[in-house]
């Protein structure tokens, strides 16, 4: 089910990058007026969970899982700031740490749970694949 919702969250990240992101870009800086997003592909590979744990000590009416995710995407994004004839993005993502996901209230009807709460319990570690970052470097303001 998990490896189902990839699309999704793609379609999400892809809408959350264009219709919020780079609008807060171009109206942070008079520099970044012209930027825009001329390529978002999330990429085809999955978020893989590689290990799990269960705390079966809980008798709190929930279920509570450990999941060490890892992540190597192929992700491609990239940016352009027309005014400075600048081209820049992402060419591969990586992201690795251990996930808590919570499921409750458990009910006694489908679906079961009430709701899931998901977070990292520490801060993962993300390996960002830039290209063309200096030529972004070179924007005045952006230093």
């Amino acid at each position: 089910a998990a490896a189902g919702c990839g699309p999704f969250v793609g379609q999400y990240l892809e809408k959350l990058l264009l219709e919020t992101i780079a609008p807060a870009i171009r109206g942070s800086s008079s520099h970044l007026q012209t930027l825009s997003f001329t390529k978002v592909d999330m990429g085809n590979k999955p978020m893989k969970v590689v290990g799990i744990k269960a705390h079966t000590e809980n008798d709190r009416g929930q279920v509570l899982l450990d999941l060490y995710i890892s992540y190597v995407g192929d992700v491609e994004i990239n940016v352009e700031v027309k005014r400075y004839f600048c081209k820049a993005g992402v060419k591969g993502i990586q992201l690795h740490g251990m996930m808590r996901v919570i499921l409750e209230p458990l009910i006694g009807d489908v679906p079961i749970v009430g709701a899931v709460t998901m977070f990292f319990i520490r801060r993962p570690k993300l390996v960002i694949n830039w290209t063309g970052l200096t030529n972004l470097l070179d924007i005045p303001g952006l230093k």
